[in-house]
């Protein structure tokens, strides 16, 4: 990740298809809480000529002189773990994708749903990978998981990390820092006492949000019509509806 942001590459020799791969993504990045940052290349040979490493890349199959497979296992040799998601018209093509860790295959034409679940599912992947390090409010210092973190609470200079095993973290970053540093990483200022991991977020209501954990924490009146769309559009392919 680049500061915080996602780095997504398209990778396609038709601009046509470049085009419309970014204009899905945008439309997918405007409902989730992740900020990124996009590259487009029209060959492989152009894309591994960087040597540039990404989160995501979506990669045609079928480009001329260097195909996406023979691109992705050449890409492997220096980014073993990246996501690829496959942009390919031949389900011929699929049986491949085990030797390079192919993460999705969509269609070219595939709805903006079936889009969105893919990248949904990456972002939550790449979510539970990140490990942030806090200075402990006593002394010392400690690296947690950002898919540990159920929600921060802010305390006088001070702030709480409340982890989902239900340990409590004392920390001397501000709520304020801890909210420029996570909310483009699926974390979102519900309050400004409160700021909370989405993914454990599971509805709002009465002026609360409610957690996967049964935990709950207020919500401000002015934020909850724009948290209950966020949190709908980010829980809506997993069947938790508000």
């Amino acid at each position: 990740m680049d500061q915080g942001n996602i780095t997504i590459a398209i990778v396609d020799d038709e601009k046509i298809f470049r085009v419309l791969t970014r204009k899905k993504l945008e439309e997918v990045m405007e409902k989730i809480p992740f900020s990124f940052i996009m590259r487009e290349f029209s060959s492989g040979l152009q894309f591994l000529n960087e040597k540039e490493t990404f989160d995501i890349v979506f990669m045609d199959i079928a480009m001329p002189k260097l195909s996406g497979l023979d691109t992705a296992e050449k890409y492997r040799e220096y980014n073993p773990d990246g996501i690829l998601i496959f942009l390919t018209a031949y389900d011929e093509y699929m049986k491949e994708g085990y030797k390079v860790n192919a993460f999705r295959y969509l269609g070219k034409q595939d709805d903006s749903q079936e889009f969105f679940e893919a990248v949904k599912s990456a972002m939550l992947i790449l979510q539970a990978k990140q490990k942030m390090r806090f200075q402990l409010l006593n002394s010392g210092e400690v690296f947690v998981s950002l898919d540990d973190i159920v929600y921060l609470e802010s305390q006088t200079r001070s702030s709480l990390i409340h982890m989902k095993n239900n340990e409590i973290l004392p920390i001397r970053n501000k709520i304020s820092e801890l909210t420029e540093l996570l909310e483009k990483r699926g974390f979102y200022l519900v309050h400004r006492a409160y700021l909370i991991n989405m993914r454990y977020a599971r509805s709002c209501v009465a002026g609360e949000v409610i957690f996967s954990t049964l935990e709950k924490v207020p919500i401000s009146e002015r934020r909850s019509h724009e948290f209950r769309q966020i949190l709908k559009e980010f829980h809506a392919l997993e069947g938790k509806g508000i």
